[in-house]
């Protein structure tokens, strides 16, 4: 059991990569796996269901740092403790860099990269307390090259890089921060996208097929566990090789 008895929260928890994150660490042995939500009380409550007694459910808005730090303490109320954190919460609209307006902008980088930050620095306290803690953000290769659904959240994806690398030195050694960038995976954010978009990512990675939810947790699963001790500061792709750096 790779999380034996450790607590996490993972924000954007109930659906998607954050249910199967979920998931993942309580298959690991995770003692209490908190999962945020912002709207869908719904999946809140199958993903509730799926996590048995150690789930808990907690509703709140990232981009808003008083909400953030009420989800920590509700979470830390039920526990004891947090030793993971996992920025998963996002965002997005798809549409053309002249449709980005001001409102968009401001929502996308609102829930995708401040939102991360107040987590962070909402559980960084306990985390120090603790003498350990890890941190884990969901990026994309929006982040890595200027692809993705809009501008506004390529960009937000690419702050989200290198807030990873700049929590990890400043935060170290207590804490170690890394992400994990996924290409095409197919949630319910690609269900929309023509077939035809989502075959010509496909055929340009070398492994020629697109991701599920769970190949995003085996990485996000690798960094919340001691497999990773001497890795910080570091954002993995997850994508089949389509962008290598």
């Amino acid at each position: 059991m790779l999380l034996e008895g450790q607590v996490a929260l993972i924000t954007g928890g109930v659906s998607g990569i954050g249910r199967a994150v979920a998931l993942r660490f309580a298959a690991e042995g995770a003692a209490g796996v908190a999962v945020n939500y912002s709207r869908s009380e719904h999946e809140a409550a199958e993903t509730a269901a799926l996590l048995g007694d150690r789930g808990f459910t907690v509703r709140a808005d990232v981009s808003d740092p008083a909400q953030v730090r009420r989800m920590v303490e509700q979470t830390l109320a039920r526990f004891g403790r947090l030793d993971i954190l996992v920025n998963n919460a996002a965002t997005t609209r798809y549409c053309s860099f002249d449709e980005v307006d001001e409102a968009l902008w401001t929502r996308v980088l609102g829930v995708n990269l401040n939102g991360p930050f107040f987590c962070i620095k909402a559980v960084v306290p306990q985390m120090r307390a603790q003498g350990k803690g890890v941190i884990v953000n969901v990026s994309s290769v929006g982040g890595i090259a200027p692809v993705g659904s809009s501008a506004a959240y390529s960009v937000s994806k690419a702050g989200l890089n290198h807030l990873t690398r700049v929590a990890a030195k400043a935060l170290g050694p207590v804490i170690r921060v890394n992400g994990v960038a996924p290409g095409l995976v197919f949630t319910r954010w690609n269900a929309d996208r023509p077939r035809e978009a989502q075959e010509a990512q496909i055929q340009e990675a070398p492994l020629k097929m697109g991701g599920q939810p769970e190949d995003i947790a085996d990485a996000v699963l690798f960094f919340a566990s001691d497999r990773s001790r001497f890795i910080t500061g570091q954002t993995l792709i997850v994508d089949g090789g389509r962008y290598m750096q």
